[in-house]
C-alpha cells in the first residue's frame, strides 16, 4: 500500500510519470501466458494461467479516465484475476479520448466482449474505474454476461459532479478531487456524448441482464469498502 500511496502524491503534485508505470506497484503473478491477439480489430490480451480450459472467459477492461491506460498497465492486476477465479482473462483497451470521441469506447468494449462471446460458453465481465462503467454498458447493450466486477466503477458522468464523497474523502483521496474528474469529462467534449449510454447508467439494470440464475451476479468494490452484491 506504500508503493501506491506514494504514486498517488506524485500523481497529486502533478508528476504523472511514464505511460504505463502503474503495474510498477503489483507483482508479477506466475504461472500464467500472455498472449496479444486482435479481438475484431479491438487490441487485447489473452491472460491464460496454466492449466485452465478454453470454456470460461472473463473479459476485462481496464481503467484510467478514458484517457491513458493500457493492456499493459493493467496486465498484472488482472493476471491475479485470472490465477485467482481460474479462468482466462481477455484483457481489452479501447480508443482514448480525446483523440476518439464518445461513443467509440463503448464500441471497442462491446466488439471485444462479442469476440471473446464467440470464442467460449461462458463470459464475465470485469473492469476498474472508467473500465468498469464501460463494463455496465456492455451488460445493457449486451444481455447474458455471467457476472460483472466492478472496481470502483466509473458510473456517474454528470459534469455537475454533485456526489458528496468528495468532500467525505478529501483526507484520503488527494487525486481523485471534483475539478479533476471534471476536467476529464469536459476534455475537448468527449466524454460527455449527450444524455444517453453513457450518462447515469443504473448498474442493477445491467446486473438484471446477467445470467445469475440465483447466485451473486454482480460484486461492487469501491475502496475498502463492498458497495454491494446481487
Amino acid at each position: 500500500m506504500t508503493a501506491i500511496r506514494e504514486m498517488y502524491a506524485r500523481w497529486a503534485a502533478g508528476d504523472m510519470g511514464e505511460a504505463d508505470q502503474w503495474g510498477d506497484v503489483t507483482a508479477e503473478p506466475r504461472g500464467l501466458d500472455y498472449a496479444e491477439v486482435s479481438a475484431g480489430g479491438v487490441p487485447a490480451m489473452w491472460l491464460s494461467p496454466h492449466g485452465v480450459g478454453p470454456d470460461r472467459v472473463i473479459v476485462a477492461l481496464h481503467g484510467g479516465g478514458f484517457v491513458s491506460g493500457s493492456l499493459y498497465s493493467h496486465r498484472k492486476m488482472y493476471g491475479h484475476l485470472a490465477k485467482a477465479a481460474g479462468v482466462r482473462v481477455l484483457l481489452a483497451t479501447y480508443r482514448r479520448a480525446p483523440e476518439f470521441r464518445f461513443p467509440a469506447q463503448i464500441e471497442d468494449a462491446v466488439t471485444a466482449y462479442r469476440w471473446a462471446a464467440a470464442r467460449t460458453q461462458t463470459v464475465a465481465l470485469a473492469g476498474d474505474s472508467s473500465g468498469g462503467g464501460l463494463a455496465v454498458q456492455v451488460a445493457l447493450r449486451e444481455p447474458g454476461a455471467a457476472a460483472l466486477l466492478l472496481l470502483s466503477p466509473w458510473i456517474d458522468m454528470d459534469p455537475a459532479q454533485a456526489a458528496t464523497s468528495y468532500e467525505e474523502n478529501a483526507a484520503t483521496d488527494l487525486f481523485f478531487t471534483r475539478p479533476m474528474v471534471q476536467g476529464l469529462i469536459a476534455s475537448d467534449g468527449s466524454l460527455r456524448g449527450g444524455t444517453s449510454g453513457v450518462v447515469r447508467p443504473r448498474v442493477p439494470d445491467a446486473w438484471r441482464l446477467s445470467r445469475g440464475r440465483g447466485r451473486r451476479a454482480g460484486h461492487v468494490r469501491a475502496g475498502p469498502a463492498r458497495v454491494g452484491d446481487v
